[in-house]
């Protein structure tokens, strides 16, 4: 029997799963870190609660976007999002995203990253040791 938690992870991992071949998609503790055209996100589900995991998600895409930093010479802003299955409450510490918008937030919008930038960004997080950074959904 799957438990509500699993559901909705399992949820996120179908929405990224059939992102388009261009976006990378990273496992990042019990989130994901999505690196595509339209930018870098650390994507979460919204349990325990949602502030909870807008505290979580939000530290992650703060230590994604400092390890980056690190390693090369220019490092993406990384938003930090919370999935939802009800309707968007404001949270300040990320963008909360009912989850049948996921797949938007994520494709649509200005290009802010190229293709080899996407590949190197990608390539530097699997650089990663467990437990921070495993390996990628796609």
């Amino acid at each position: 029997m799957f438990t509500g938690v699993r559901v909705r992870r399992a949820a996120i991992d179908r929405t990224l799963g059939a992102l388009p071949v261009r976006w990378r998609c990273v496992l990042h503790g019990r989130d994901r870190v999505v690196i595509g055209p339209t930018g870098a996100f650390a994507v979460a589900d919204d349990q325990p609660s949602v502030s909870e995991a807008a505290e979580r998600v939000a530290h992650a895409a703060g230590e994604i976007r400092d390890f980056l930093a690190s390693v090369g010479s220019w490092a993406p802003f990384v938003d930090p999002l919370v999935v939802v299955d009800g309707h968007a409450e404001h949270i300040s510490r990320a963008t909360i995203v009912p989850s049948r918008l996921l797949n938007d937030v994520l494709t649509c919008g200005p290009q802010q990253l190229e293709d080899g930038e996407i590949t190197r960004i990608a390539d530097r997080l699997g650089s990663l040791r467990p437990p921070r950074l495993r390996t990628a959904i796609h």
